[in-house]
């Protein structure tokens, strides 16, 4: 544990223009205090020091400093390159990151950079960038930790304090089989044959292509059962699958790489019954490129159960059809991309037990009940998935979870296509949210979070339901052409709602009713079929600087039994009338 070094790469300019001053005196930058709390960290929780270089820290004055950087590149666990334009511009920087990629190809890894993106750079995910520079899409490739909105706070805050602590139990996963690798390169590894039943020794240099242990068919492999091979060879190995079928269920319980061979994942394929088709229960490991199928049995089972650590399970399709297909739990932290995961009996993924994860480029449908379920204090990151034609919610977000939702496409599921319940407090940001059969979002039960930027459409109920005391804070928005109300707040319902743009849906753009009190301020309520703003039953609410024009039968109507706070509206151009405030019964008019 005590090799594990880490290397911080980053543009000169950007450290500099981060350093503050305290009397008169220039104080460590941002970068540099960033660098001490995590290098921290990470030795209070392995009980070794964890050195991170950093060369205005660690280039004494008049030495050799590009043998220095060489050297230490060459010495280094892992390469934590700091993400902002100047990065990419920087041939010092792309040097850096170019040495450490020959040394982690060399090494048979792809998990060795850890990059934080800490100032936005528009081409990282630009696909024709992407295409000229293989440096940013290697970037673009790993999984990026995003500190932009976090760059300025200072590093004692809660908030910095725990993504510091995430990190480092990141790099803590990694690290036993991270220096076990490193280890490993230096000496010969011995794996057992498996040639159905008869079984032999042979000698494979762990440092050559030959370390890679083949299972299968044929002359080429070293065993016929994965399962086997599983057990049988030393951590840190790949295990290539060639294409066929397999039945065993698969425990892995060391760190491994298990790579289907094929074009596709239905080349290779494992088929159980009557346990779970794969089981993770270990620090760190990748299953890649191949199709998971669990077959039932007696017994209750999913496909894949992370029970703990960070498994990289990508390019993979998945079902169960006992229970779900991927069950994350065990406060674990894996990252899946590009799978499908589909028709399985129950969800298509839970993740429970304060577990976290990051999902990406994955299409989520077809599953009996939720596409993805985030339970039990859990906290993943859920990025450019397709979750689609489930027969309940797309996102089920329950008992006090958080979770980051960002460019997703979410449509045609049974249920809401996010709901957000029992006090979780979750982010939806840019996501794409349509043609549900019931809600779009629906918020309730002390909930909360950020409902920021999200596409909002053609849902068949409301395109967003807050209720039961629930306070989210919603901006900037397009909630339009929903088969009901764009925004129904109701049962005690908060919530601030500004900057959204609440157009042409079949009912009202906002309904306000039995106690719902939301604050809004500067949204665009226009072209709904009935009224912009319609407040009945106990209704309340501070409705400020909105823009309400164009509605079909009136502007806002607010009944007699409400009470909201109607401010600096701009209220025109809509059917019937403009502001109707409904008389007390009994009370005389004016």
């Amino acid at each position: 544990m005590s090799d594990g070094v880490g290397f911080l790469s980053y543009a000169r300019a950007d450290d500099s223009r981060d350093e503050g001053e305290t009397e008169g005196q220039i104080e460590s930058s941002w970068l540099s205090r960033f660098r001490e709390a995590l290098s921290a960290e990470v030795e209070r929780l392995t009980g070794f020091p964890f050195v991170i270089f950093q060369d205005r820290v660690d280039i004494r004055w008049g030495s050799d400093w590009r043998a220095q950087i060489r050297t230490s590149l060459e010495r280094s666990t892992f390469l934590i390159p700091i993400i902002t334009p100047g990065y990419f511009e920087s041939p010092l920087c792309r040097g850096e990151l170019e040495q450490f990629l020959i040394r982690e190809r060399a090494l048979g890894r792809t998990d060795l950079i850890l990059p934080i993106y800490y100032e936005t750079y528009d081409p990282l995910y630009d696909p024709l960038r992407q295409a000229t520079d293989p440096l940013l899409r290697t970037i673009a490739s790993r999984q990026v930790d995003d500190w932009r909105e976090l760059r300025h706070e200072s590093i004692s805050t809660p908030a910095i304090q725990r993504r510091i602590a995430k990190l480092a139990q990141e790099i803590v996963t990694l690290l036993p089989s991270a220096t076990a690798t490193v280890a490993s390169s230096r000496a010969l590894g011995h794996v057992r044959r498996d040639r159905g039943g008869s079984s032999r020794s042979s000698r494979v240099d762990i440092r050559s292509e030959s370390s890679v242990v083949i299972v299968g068919e044929g002359a080429r492999a070293h065993f016929r059962s994965l399962a086997a091979a599983v057990r049988e060879v030393p951590a840190g190995l790949r295990i290539l699958v060639l294409p066929g079928v397999y039945r065993e269920g698969v425990v892995i319980d060391k760190p491994l790489e298990i790579i289907g061979e094929g074009s596709d994942p239905s080349a290779v394929s494992l088929r159980v019954s009557g346990s779970d088709a794969v089981v993770f229960a270990t620090t760190m490991g990748r299953v890649a490129n191949i199709s998971i199928h669990q077959l039932a049995g007696q017994g209750d089972y999913v496909a894949v159960d992370i029970a703990q650590g960070r498994l990289d399970l990508e390019d993979c399709d998945i079902r169960s059809e006992s229970l779900s297909a991927v069950l994350v739990r065990g406060g674990s932290d894996p990252r899946l991309r590009r799978n499908t995961i589909h028709g399985s009996k129950v969800h298509g993924i839970v993740i429970m037990e304060d577990s976290f994860g990051t999902f990406e480029d994955n299409h989520v449908h077809d599953n009996t009940m939720a596409g993805v379920v985030i339970r039990e204090g859990s906290d993943p990151v859920l990025r450019r998935n397709r979750i689609a034609h489930n027969k309940h919610h797309g996102v089920y977000v329950l008992e006090a979870s958080a979770g980051t939702l960002e460019d997703n496409d979410i449509h045609d599921n049974g249920f809401p296509g996010v709901a957000i319940i029992q006090g979780s407090e979750t982010i939806l940001r840019r996501n794409h949210i349509h043609d549900g059969r019931q809600h779009g979002v629906y918020v309730s039960e002390q909930a909360s979070g950020t409902i920021a930027d999200n596409d909002i459409h053609h849902n068949k109920y409301p395109g967003l339901v807050i209720l039961q005391q629930s306070d989210p804070t919603v901006t900037g928005n397009r909630i339009h052409h929903n088969r009901d109300h764009g925004v129904w707040v109701d049962e005690d319902g908060l919530g601030r709602l500004e900057g959204n743009r609440v157009t042409e849906n079949r009912y009202s753009g906002v309904y306000i009713l039995e106690g719902g009190n939301p604050r809004l301020v500067g949204n665009v309520i226009s072209a709904n079929r009935e009224y912009g703003l319609h407040i009945l039953d106990r209704g309340r609410g501070h409705v400020h600087d909105n823009t309400i024009t164009a509605n079909r039968d009136g502007g806002i109507f607010v009944s007699a039994d409400s009470s909201p706070e109607l401010s600096a509206n701009h209220v025109t151009d809509n059917g019937s009338f403009q502001i109707e405030i409904e008389e007390a019964e009994g009370e005389p008019p004016g």
